[in-house]
C-alpha cells in the first residue's frame, strides 16, 4: 500500500538528455537505491522498469516516456524517463509539461550533445528547474570539470558544482558533497553510501569549489553577501537554502556527478531531487479557460480544496489491456468511482479504478491528490491533451505544444484486403503519439504516414508487422505538385448532342488569366442579355472546377486562375446544367493549352538548429538543395544558431536522415509549407514525363 503524501511532499521529475547518456539506467538505479525495486534490471537483458515496451527491448532505446515512482525521505517522487532520440521529442515535451523539475543527464566524455541542447530549450520554455548529472564518470577520458565549463559556455548560465568527483575513469571511487563537505562512497553491497572525511589530496579542490558555491548563492541575500565579504563562512544550512532558492529561481543550475553502472552518486541525486527541486506548490496557479468561451480565463491552484482538474499527457494502447490514460492532477483530488467531465469533448467519464504506475505494473490506489500523477484504464473517449475536470466547475487546459512531423513515407498493405486494417492500426498509433500522423493525399492517391524521423516511422512499421501481423510496403511519398498558367487564354466550346427526345446543348465562351500566387480560383459571370440563363451558370462553374482537378501538363490540380464567363448560347429545350458543365469543361481544357501552362512546386519554410561550428556545412547543403538562405541568427544565450531557409519539398524527402549524417547527429530542424512557385527546367521536365508515362 502506498503511503498518502501531501502536495508539498510530492516531486514530479523527468529524466532528460541526449540518447545514450544513461537515462534509463539512472532511473533503474534511483528505484533500486530508494528501495522501490530489489533487483537492478539492465537494458541489455531488457529487464528495466521503464523500458518495457517490445520495441524498446528489441532496439535497446527508449521510445516512449515512461512513468515510475519511488518513496524517499518522506517524499513521493514520480519519475518520467524520456527518450533521447530527436524522433521522440514529443514524448519529452509531454513529460516536461507535467513536471516541476528535471535531471539533465550528460555523458562525461561526449558532453553537451544536440539532443541535450534541444531538450534544454524545451525545459526553458516550460520553466522547469533542473539539476545536471554528469554520468559515466568511470569512462576513460571522463572530464567532469571540462564538461562544467562547456555547459557554462554554451548556455551562459551559472553552472555550479555542488558535488565533485573523487577520481575518474577506472579510479572513480566516489563524490564529494560540497554542501556537507563530506566524501561519499558506495557501500560494497550497493545498499547505500558511506560518508567519510574528504581525502587530504582533494581538500584544496573541495574548498575552492565550496567557496565558489558560497559566493554565487550569497548574491540572493544581502545578509549572506555581507557575511562572505567579511570573510565568514556560510553554514551548511545557509548554503542548502541558497541552493534551493537559486535553483528554483533559475539563478543557478546545480551540477553533480556519478556512474549509473557503478551505482555512484545515485543516493546523492535522490537527496538533491528532494532538497533542491520543487514540489507542485512551486508552479502556483494553472491557467485554463471556460470550455464555452476561450476569453474567460480560469485559475486553478495545486490545492485539494479546489475543484478537480487534470491534464492527460499520454495515452498508451495495449492490444490486450486496451487504452490507458496518464494524467497529472493540477487541482483537487480524485477518488475511485468519481464521475468527471472531459471538457475537451463534453463527455462524462466514471473513473472506477485509479492507479499509481511503475513502468508496466499498475498499483491500485483509492485516491490521488493535487500535484500527483496517475493512470486510469479503459477511458475510450479520452485522448492525449484532454482535460478532465469537476462536473460543476468545467475548465479546459491549453493543449500540448508539439513539433510538427518532418519525415514521411507512403504506406500500402502488401496483402490485398488488409488496407483498411493497416490504416485502422496506424490511426490507433496516431491517437497515442500526437507527433505521428496518417493522412490520405487525394492528389497522389497515397496514404501518408508522417513523423519526426526515420527511426520513429520504422519502429511504427515494425510494430504493425510484429504485433498485428500486417506486412506493409513503404516508399518516399510523391510530391503534390500544382499547375497554373503564365499568360491569358480564351476558348469557346459548343456541346451539342442529339439522341432522340431531348438533346443536350450548351455553348460557352471563357477567358482565363493568372492571378496572385496562393489565390486559388476566381470565377466571374459577365453574361449580359440572357445569353446563358442564370440557372445554368452554376453548371459552367462546376465544369471549370472539374477541369482544373487535372491540368494538361501532368494531370496535377490547376490553381491561381481567374475564369471569366463572357458569352454563350443556349437552346430553349435541349439546354441543361449538365450540358453547360460539359461545355465549360472542354472550353477550360482548350483555354489552358494556349495560356502557357507551367508546373508549380511546394516550397517549405525550414528552420535548422545547429552549433555555430556546423553552420557553414549546413548552409552549403541547403544551397545544394536549391534552397534560399533567409538568415542566420543566434539562439539566446547559447552557441546554437538558427538557419532560416526556403527549400523545395522534393529536396527534403530524406533531409531528416541526411542532416543527422552531415552534422554527426548535432542538428535538428522543423519545416512548414510556405508557398508554391513555378518549376521549370530539366527537373520539371522529368516530373512531367514520369507523371504522363505512369
Amino acid at each position: 500500500m502506498i503511503k498518502e503524501y501531501t502536495t508539498d511532499h510530492i516531486r514530479n521529475i523527468c529524466i532528460i538528455g541526449h540518447g545514450g547518456t544513461g537515462k534509463t539506467t539512472i532511473t533503474e538505479n534511483i528505484l533500486y537505491f530508494s528501495g522501490a525495486i530489489n533487483k537492478l534490471g539492465t537494458i541489455e537483458s531488457g529487464t528495466t522498469v521503464s523500458d518495457f515496451e517490445d520495441e524498446e527491448i528489441k532496439h535497446k532505446i527508449s521510445v516512449h516516456n515512461s512513468l515510475t515512482f519511488t518513496e524517499f525521505m518522506d517524499t513521493k517522487i514520480n519519475i518520467i524517463d524520456t527518450p533521447g532520440i530527436p524522433d521522440f521529442a514529443g514524448e519529452v515535451r509531454a513529460a516536461l509539461r507535467v513536471s516541476e523539475g528535471s535531471v539533465v543527464i550528460v555523458d562525461s566524455v561526449d558532453g553537451i550533445q544536440m539532443g541535450t541542447r534541444k531538450i534544454w530549450h524545451y525545459a526553458d520554455e516550460y520553466k522547469v528547474p533542473r539539476i545536471v548529472f554528469v554520468n559515466k564518470m568511470d569512462k576513460e577520458q571522463a572530464d567532469f570539470f571540462g564538461n562544467v565549463e562547456k555547459i557554462q559556455n554554451h548556455f551562459h548560465t551559472p553552472i555550479i558544482p555542488i558535488e565533485i568527483p573523487i577520481g575518474s575513469g577506472e579510479n572513480f571511487k566516489g563524490v564529494i558533497d560540497l554542501v556537507l563537505m563530506k566524501a561519499l562512497y558506495p557501500k560494497p553491497d550497493k545498499t547505500g553510501v558511506e560518508m567519510k572525511d574528504i581525502p587530504s589530496e582533494y581538500m584544496d579542490q573541495a574548498k575552492k569549489y565550496r567557496a565558489s558555491l558560497a559566493e554565487t548563492i550569497a548574491d540572493i541575500d544581502e545578509n549572506l553577501v555581507d557575511k562572505v565579504l567579511e570573510g565568514q563562512s556560510l553554514t551548511d544550512d545557509e548554503i542548502a537554502r541558497g541552493v534551493l532558492e537559486c535553483t528554483q529561481k533559475f539563478k543557478i543550475i546545480p551540477v553533480i556527478c556519478g556512474s549509473a553502472t557503478k551505482g555512484i552518486g545515485i543516493v546523492t541525486l535522490l537527496k538533491m531531487i528532494v532538497k533542491f527541486l520543487p514540489s507542485p506548490l512551486f508552479i502556483g496557479e494553472t491557467i485554463g479557460y471556460n470550455p464555452d468561451n476561450e476569453d474567460d480565463l480560469i485559475a486553478r491552484h495545486p490545492s485539494t480544496k479546489e475543484p478537480f482538474t487534470a491534464f492527460v499527457y499520454k495515452t498508451r494502447i495495449d492490444q490486450y489491456t486496451g487504452k490507458t490514460s496518464y494524467f497529472r492532477i493540477r487541482s483537487g483530488e480524485l477518488k475511485q468511482d468519481m464521475e468527471v467531465l472531459n471538457s475537451s469533448n463534453g463527455t462524462k467519464e466514471k473513473l472506477s479504478h485509479i492507479y499509481a504506475i511503475m513502468g508496466r505494473k499498475q498499483i491500485e490506489v483509492t485516491k490521488l491528490i493535487a500535484g500527483d500523477i496517475g493512470v486510469v484504464a479503459k477511458l475510450e473517449n479520452v485522448s492525449t491533451g484532454d482535460t478532465l475536470c469537476d462536473l460543476k466547475n468545467p475548465i479546459k487546459l491549453p493543449p500540448l505544444k508539439l513539433p510538427k512531423p518532418v519525415h514521411s513515407y507512403s504506406v500500402i498493405s502488401q496483402k490485398k484486403g488488409d488496407e483498411e486494417k493497416v490504416i485502422a492500426f496506424l490511426n490507433k498509433i496516431a491517437s497515442e503519439d500526437l507527433t505521428f500522423k496518417i493522412t490520405y493525399n487525394k492528389e497522389t492517391k497515397e496514404s501518408i504516414m508522417s513523423g519526426m524521423g526515420e527511426i520513429q516511422l520504422k519502429i511504427i512499421i515494425e510494430r504493425i508487422e510484429d504485433k498485428y501481423h500486417l506486412p506493409v510496403k513503404t516508399s518516399l511519398p510523391k510530391i503534390a505538385y500544382r499547375e497554373t498558367i503564365s499568360k491569358k487564354g480564351s476558348a469557346r466550346f459548343k456541346h451539342k448532342k442529339q439522341s432522340g427526345g431531348h438533346g443536350q446543348y450548351g455553348e460557352v465562351d471563357i477567358d482565363i488569366a493568372p492571378i496572385d500566387r496562393g489565390s486559388g480560383f476566381e470565377f466571374e459571370d459577365n453574361i449580359v442579355g440572357g445569353a446563358i440563363p442564370k440557372n445554368f451558370i452554376p453548371g459552367v462553374e462546376k465544369g471549370v472546377q472539374e477541369a482544373m482537378e487535372e491540368g494538361i501538363l501532368a494531370r496535377f490540380p490547376v490553381t491561381d486562375i481567374k475564369v471569366t464567363l463572357k458569352d454563350g448560347t443556349f437552346h430553349p429545350v435541349d439546354s441543361s446544367e449538365l450540358s453547360f458543365k460539359i461545355a465549360a469543361w472542354n472550353a477550360m481544357k482548350k483555354a489552358l493549352t494556349e495560356a502557357n501552362p507551367v508546373l508549380l512546386e511546394p516550397i517549405m519554410n525550414v528552420e535548422i538548429h545547429a552549433d555555430k561550428d556546423l553552420v557553414g556545412n549546413v548552409l552549403g547543403d541547403i544551397q545544394g538543395r536549391r534552397g534560399r538562405i533567409l538568415g542566420v541568427e543566434g539562439e539566446g544565450n547559447t552557441s546554437n544558431q538558427t538557419i532560416k531557409a526556403q527549400v523545395p519539398l522534393s529536396e527534403l524527402l530524406n533531409f531528416s536522415t541526411e542532416i543527422r549524417s552531415l552534422t554527426g547527429d548535432q542538428a535538428t530542424f522543423e519545416m512548414d509549407l510556405s508557398h508554391y512557385e513555378p518549376f521549370i527546367g530539366k527537373l520539371a521536365d522529368k516530373v512531367i514525363t514520369d507523371r504522363t508515362e505512369a
